[in-house]
């Protein structure tokens, strides 16, 4: 039966090439293309490759390299190695570049049906990436993550409040938290389309269809609605969704869930910025903050943080002061406790900062997204937000809350 399926095949031999032509077209496919060089292959504009098979003759001496090169020309085409070397360790090393599935050498017309086959039946399209202006053509784009290592202490709120008070920014907010996200629900808003549509990338949309409007400035890309849904968002597929909307946003902002899991480390490791969210409510969510610190620190991502306190001065909360010399590090922001003022927010669908902005709440966190503004322009005559930061993490006399 004949399929509606575009195929590019990169091969040194031209004998490979027709080989895998003529299978292909037993399948139904005949729409296919050949190149027996990567620089030479020549990629549709508008009318995307479903399939591209790549020999490995033409990946030497730097298969990981050639396998990025053609993954970044192929508009989210899934991408079939045909290699003579299948070691695990030789395997793990292509699929890491982008490789979706392989085919051993020699090649077996039935191995290239069946391998066909599965990875349209079980692999999405990878989401294209736009070419990017040149950097001095366009903003530089920052992302913010707002993480924490447990739940209920206030990310999502910081998140939204954050993209209201960044005026004149371009922003968007990624609700990265795929089982549990409370972005349109704080909101009361309904998504058409979410993180697990953007996953899967059909043909011909562009990132912007994936959006949910909601300021005049500010995008929101949803949550998955399933579990489902949420198990096609991996970690390559949430890189993706980050790497596309930079060239479109100026600022990401990304409400992370808690804990350090694959999705989390993906975007922690592409952020500019991350908000470490802490709480002084009770000894295990000290000693929670203390393990992502530590945790911040072994991926190198120490100069990237800001350690914020939220809910300060709530009832029943431990000494902020002794907090920070368990944790080694000051807060560079104390949120004022305020659960009424919170509450209303999310019962309204309004944001403290545009609902409530006289609130003491609603002040800190613009403070906040002015640091954020003034960390990327550099102010003259006053320290970086980086340097602060750096200084936050200087170590300090080690204490503990049961001495």
């Amino acid at each position: 039966m004949k399929q509606n399926l575009k195929a590019l095949i990169l091969a040194g031999s031209s004998k490979l090439s027709q080989d895998i032509v003529a299978t292909l077209a037993k399948d139904g496919i005949d729409d296919c293309r050949s190149a027996s060089a990567i620089v030479g292959a020549v990629f549709a504009k508008g009318t995307p490759y479903d399939l591209i098979f790549l020999d490995d003759d033409l990946c030497r001496p730097d298969p990981a390299a050639a396998i990025r090169l053609v993954t970044g020309m192929a508009g989210g085409a899934r991408l079939i190695y045909i290699t003579g070397r299948t070691r695990r360790e030789d395997l793990q090393a292509v699929i890491a570049a982008g490789v979706v599935d392989h085919i051993a050498k020699p090649v077996d017309p039935i191995a290239v049906l069946q391998t066909v086959r599965r990875v349209m039946t079980t692999q999405p399209r990878r989401l294209a990436v736009p070419e990017e202006p040149a950097a001095e053509a366009r903003p530089q784009s920052r992302v913010i993550s707002v993480f924490s290592a447990l739940g209920g202490v206030g990310k999502t709120t910081v998140a939204l409040n954050l993209a209201v008070a960044l005026p004149g920014k371009k922003v968007c907010i990624i609700d990265g938290d795929l089982h549990y996200g409370d972005v349109c629900r704080y909101l009361d808003i309904r998504p058409k389309r979410t993180l697990a549509d953007m996953a899967s990338c059909s043909t011909g949309r562009q990132v912007g269809d994936y959006a949910t409007p909601w300021r005049r400035h500010a995008d929101i890309f949803a949550c998955p609605q399933t579990v489902e849904e949420a198990a096609r968002v991996n970690a390559d597929a949430m890189g993706n969704v980050i790497k596309a909307l930079r060239a479109q946003y100026e600022t990401l902002i990304v409400d992370l869930p808690a804990g350090f899991g694959e999705v989390a480390l993906e975007v922690l490791d592409l952020s500019d910025r991350i908000l470490l969210i802490g709480s002084a409510a009770a000894i295990p969510d000290i000693r929670s903050t203390k393990v992502a610190i530590e945790i911040l620190r072994s991926l190198g991502h120490a100069e990237k943080v800001t350690l914020v306190l939220n809910r300060h001065n709530a009832r029943h909360g431990i000494d902020d002061r002794r907090v920070e010399e368990v944790l080694a590090c000051r807060f560079a922001l104390k949120l004022p406790n305020d659960f009424a003022a919170a509450a209303q927010a999310i019962r309204t669908g309004v944001p403290l900062a545009e609902g409530q902005p006289g609130k003491p709440l609603s002040r800190e966190l613009a403070r906040l997204a002015q640091d954020i503004l003034s960390d990327a322009a550099g102010a003259a005559g006053k320290p970086s937000l980086t340097e602060k930061i750096s200084r936050l993490f200087a170590p300090r006399q080690k204490s503990s809350l049961n001495a």
